[in-house]
């Protein structure tokens, strides 16, 4: 037995048998691990430099709202749409393509005081003096006013834009709801000019006018007149007639034009009286002309999409 335990502690440990399970076990953990490293060296690549998604293709919804919208027969139906909602008679494309007659009606420095009025083919201009609630109610006091009384002396719709001026410094005043940018046939409507002081008055400078279809009344009178440059002083109070303002409207493509005195107020009016601002946009290259449009709806350069 002694002969046995010396030849066990000369010779080491006795290494334990390697079975085919030990290495099965062996190559799964080299291969957890060499999965390992690899995904830690992929998470590791700066994700910056790898190239970007390409855009998704516009779907085949909005391919056929974008083309059906300058057809004829989508415009058309839409005209239709739009004569039953404002109960009106229907309108056809021919109709529309007319051209609305744009005229300078008055153009100096004419100064009206109360009682006083100034008559042009189209307009009645006459000055009022009344008391106004200035402030909120119950904290404010009534004051004179100065006011503008524009009557349509025509049987047609029109787009109108009265320029005027006051003396003195400007000072809060009341506003007067009313339509600021159209008129009905005979129809009246009373804005504010300023506070009343003696021997004050009102001195217009231009009167413009364009005529309209009665559904381009209705899509007109949804622009707001302040966007266009009209005075804030006057139209800062524009009456939408229960109408949807317009929204999606290129606001600083229209300020920018006219600023760069490209595009006139009339200009924008004369496109808004044959689209719909819900469905056409107007584009700085338009341009009102006494024969109207060739075709409708009016495409901007950029859109090729055949009218059929």
């Amino acid at each position: 037995m002694d002969e046995q335990a010396e030849t066990n502690a000369t010779s080491g440990p006795v290494l334990p048998m390697v079975t085919p399970l030990h290495l099965a076990l062996g190559m799964s953990v080299l291969g957890f691990v060499a999965m390992l490293f690899t995904t830690c060296s992929v998470l590791s690549v700066d994700l910056t430099q790898l190239p970007s998604p390409r855009k998704a293709p516009p779907s085949a919804e909005t391919s056929v709202v974008l083309s059906d919208r300058y057809k004829t027969g989508y415009y058309q139906g839409q005209l239709d749409d739009d004569c039953k909602l404002y109960k009106i008679r229907r309108v056809t494309i021919d109709t529309l393509r007319s051209g609305n007659p744009y005229t300078i009606e008055f153009s100096g420095n004419q100064r009206l005081k109360p009682g006083k009025k100034l008559e042009t083919a189209s307009l009645v201009l006459r000055a009022l003096r009344r008391k106004l609630m200035v402030g909120e109610e119950g904290h404010g006091m009534r004051a004179p006013h100065l006011l503008l009384r524009i009557e349509n002396r025509t049987d047609k719709f029109l787009a109108y834009r009265v320029q005027t001026r006051v003396s003195g410094k400007k000072t809060v005043k009341a506003s007067i709801a009313h339509n600021a940018l159209t008129l009905k046939p005979r129809q009246k409507v009373t804005r504010s000019e300023a506070l009343f002081r003696r021997a004050s008055g009102v001195t217009v400078q231009t009167v413009e006018v364009v005529e309209l279809t009665r559904l381009g009344y209705h899509y007109v009178t949804r622009l707001d007149p302040v966007r266009l440059q009209f005075s804030k002083r006057t139209a800062g109070s524009h009456n939408f007639g229960g109408l949807r303002p317009c929204k999606l409207l290129p606001w600083r493509a229209i300020r920018e034009g006219m600023k760069a005195g490209e595009t006139r107020w009339y200009d924008v009016v004369d496109f808004y009286s044959r689209h719909n601002c819900s469905e056409y946009t107007f584009f700085r290259e338009y341009r009102w002309s006494p024969k109207g449009v060739k075709t409708l709806p009016t495409k901007p350069p950029t859109t090729h999409v055949k009218t059929q």
